[in-house]
C-alpha cells in the first residue's frame, strides 16, 4: 500500500522501490540500493540520478566512492507544492485560452449537418418539418406541376397548417400552362412569382427556412436532402432574393 500511494506524488514504480531501498539503507553505494530495489545497476543509475534532481535523494563522497540516501520524507512535500503551482499555471494558462477555444467550438457548431431522405415517405417528413422550424418566413423555388402531381392532397393541409402559424411565403414557380391565377394571395399569406418553364425548368424544388435549406428531387428517384447551416441558408437567401428581382420582369400587368 506505500508502494501505491507513494505513485500518488507521482513516482513510478521502480522510483518508488529506489527512494524506498535507499530510505531504508542510508547511504549506499548504487548496487546495494540496485540489489534492495529488485533492479538492475544501470537502471538504478538513471533512477538515482532523477531522484537527485528532485530533491528526494542526496550523495557524498567517500574514499574515491560514491553513496547515496534517501532525504527527510519531509522532501516529499516539495512534490506537491510543484503540483499545487503547476495546477495553478495550467489554470490560469486556461483561462486565457478558453476564449480562442471556445471560438474554434462556435465555428466546428456552424458546420452543415446533413440528412437525407428516400422515398415519398420521406419527402412527406421534409415537407412537415418545414413547419416545425421557428421562422417568419419560407422560401421556395418549385415546380407547381410537380407539386400537383405528388402531393394534391398534403398541398393544401400544408398551406392551411402554414397560415395557422402564421408564416409566410414566397415562391418562384414553373407551370407549363403559364402563371397561375390567385398564386399571390395576402389571405394566404403568399407571394408568387412565375418564371417560364421553357427557360427555366425547375426538376427538383428547393426551400429555404431558419438555417436549413431543403432540396427535393421529384422525377426518377424520388429523394431529398435538408442541410442545417446558418451561413449556407444565408447565401441561399440571397440567391433567392437576386431570383426574385429577377422574376419581376415575368409578371402580367
Amino acid at each position: 500500500m506505500l508502494e501505491l500511494d507513494l505513485q500518488k506524488f507521482g513516482l513510478n514504480e521502480k522510483e518508488v522501490k529506489v527512494y524506498l531501498a535507499a530510505l531504508e539503507l542510508g547511504y549506499a553505494p548504487v548496487q546495494n540500493i540496485a540489489k534492495k530495489a529488485g533492479i538492475n545497476r544501470a537502471t538504478a543509475y538513471f533512477i538515482i540520478a532523477g531522484l537527485l534532481n528532485r530533491g528526494l535523494m542526496t550523495q557524498i563522497e567517500k574514499d574515491k566512492k560514491t553513496y547515496f540516501a534517501a532525504e527527510d520524507p519531509k522532501s516529499l512535500s516539495a512534490i506537491i507544492d510543484k503540483k499545487i503551482k503547476d495546477a495553478e499555471e495550467v489554470k490560469s494558462v486556461f483561462k486565457e485560452v478558453l476564449p480562442q477555444l471556445e471560438s474554434i467550438y462556435n465555428l466546428s457548431v456552424e458546420k452543415p449537418k446533413i440528412r437525407y431522405y428516400e422515398g415519398m415517405e420521406g419527402l412527406q417528413a421534409m415537407r412537415s418539418e418545414f413547419l416545425e422550424v421557428a421562422q417568419k418566413e419560407i422560401l421556395g423555388f418549385i415546380s407547381l406541376d410537380q407539386v400537383f402531381k405528388y402531393f394534391p392532397e398534403q398541398q393544401k393541409d400544408y398551406g392551411n397548417k402554414r397560415i395557422q402559424k402564421h408564416i409566410k411565403s414566397r415562391v418562384i414557380y414553373t407551370h407549363k400552362s403559364g402563371p397561375v391565377e390567385g398564386a399571390t394571395s395576402k389571405e394566404l399569406l403568399r407571394e408568387a412569382r412565375y418564371i417560364p418553364e421553357e427557360k427555366f425548368l425547375f426538376t427538383s424544388d428547393i426551400s429555404i427556412y431558419g438555417d436549413r435549406i431543403a432540396m427535393a428531387s421529384l422525377k426518377e428517384k424520388m429523394g431529398g436532402v435538408i442541410i442545417e447551416s446558418r451561413e449556407l441558408a444565408n447565401m441561399m437567401r440571397a440567391i433567392f432574393e437576386l431570383a426574385w428581382e429577377g422574376a419581376e420582369k415575368y409578371q402580367q400587368g
